[in-house]
């Protein structure tokens, strides 16, 4: 890594996703808009469970900007385990980011990580500006539960938040905000995800764009991958699409656009589906450049279907429904449910199959 302790440095970025990747720049490019030159590292890591999915091939051009590829668990922090000793660290930490006057921006998707504040103080006597990046829908849930610990933490985590703020040191780049209850996309924020897309800096192939158009794209999640899910609750929701998909004689148009760290893709073989493998953009770089349309994207609680809707108004379907009838554990049934409450106003979401046949069998050029 660049050295931190160096005054010029006074960036940092974190991303293990292809979607951190466009939000990085994006962020970059709004800090850039506002005057700020930025000179430092963006860490790219694999996930536990799926590896690395992203390269340095993933981002804009970036000249003062360097990147490291690190495995899952060679940048940790360390931390105490214990939610009072995480509140005084907390705390400590926070009052001291006030005194300091020259200070290092810190990227990050999901939720504010607080062993950044901590590292970059104790080793570099240094104050902390956060930036916070989109992390796609499962960022906007919060922390759940009503266990002490959770509930702590939240507390914990809002104080982190609300004192930042107070110091002018908390940028939220997320694409999303909540407005009367509802989920509503911010339209300053989508103006640099768009300038991302826009821009010169990756050539897309004409033939892959056109593997896009005018498709029924359905997007796969890695949930079986990443251990949300043990059995085949996705491949039986799957499997209620492929016989609409048949009986509306709309099969031919579909192409599938795996989840950049799924690894199983041989789970859906039995749909024989037209499949987009080893693709490094994300759906939301290649619809930005399309000359036409798909006719919908279809999933089940995938960010794109909200993100694709919200930038570019394309037509997208979760099967998210049908997905809660399966046998879902405690958790993931908790996450479904909650994108069927935040996301039921911004994409369509069937109740059954006749739904499904009447929404497909609207579908034209």
């Amino acid at each position: 890594m660049n050295n931190l302790d160096s005054r010029a440095i006074n960036f940092i970025a974190y991303a293990i996703t292809p979607w951190h990747a466009n939000g990085i720049d994006a962020a970059i490019k709004r800090l850039e808009q506002e005057g700020i030159s930025l000179l430092g590292d963006i860490i790219i890591s694999g996930h536990k469970y799926t590896g690395r999915c992203i390269s340095e091939e993933n981002f804009l051009k970036h000249d003062l900007i360097d990147f490291i590829e690190i495995n899952d668990g060679d940048w940790q922090f360390g931390q105490s385990g214990n939610p009072i000793v995480e509140l005084f660290e907390r705390i400590c930490e926070l009052k001291k980011n006030r005194k300091y006057k020259d200070y290092i921006y810190v990227l990050n998707a999901g939720r504010l990580n607080y062993k950044w504040l901590i590292y970059i103080h104790k080793n570099y006597k240094r104050g902390v500006k956060f930036v916070l990046l989109d992390d796609g829908t499962g960022g906007y849930n919060g922390f759940r539960g009503t266990q002490k610990y959770e509930v702590l933490k939240r507390s914990i985590y809002n104080l982190f938040k609300e004192t930042l703020i107070r110091q002018n040191c908390f940028i939220d780049n997320r694409l999303f905000y909540f407005d009367k209850g509802r989920i509503t996309v911010k339209r300053d924020i989508a103006y640099y995800y768009e300038s991302v897309y826009k821009s010169t800096d990756k050539q897309i192939n004409e033939e892959l764009l056109k593997k896009f158009e005018s498709k029924i794209i359905i997007n796969t999640q890695c949930l079986y991958d990443s251990k949300e899910i043990e059995g085949n609750q996705d491949i039986e929701t799957f499997r209620q699409l492929d016989k609409v998909l048949c009986f509306t004689g709309k099969k031919e148009r579909v192409l599938v656009k795996p989840h950049p760290r799924e690894l199983s893709l041989d789970r859906y073989s039995v749909f024989g589906w037209d499949f987009l493998k080893e693709c490094k953009y994300t759906q939301e770089e290649i619809i930005a450049k399309v000359s036409k349309k798909p006719l919908c994207v279809i999933g089940l609680t995938s960010s794109s279907l909200v993100n694709l809707n919200a930038l570019f108004d394309i037509k997208t379907i979760s099967l998210a429904k049908l997905f809660l009838k399966t046998d879902l554990p405690t958790g993931m049934k908790k996450d479904v449910e909650d994108f069927i409450s935040l996301y039921g106003d911004i994409v369509e979401m069937p109740e059954s199959e006749k739904d499904l046949i009447y929404i497909i069998s609207k579908l034209e050029d």
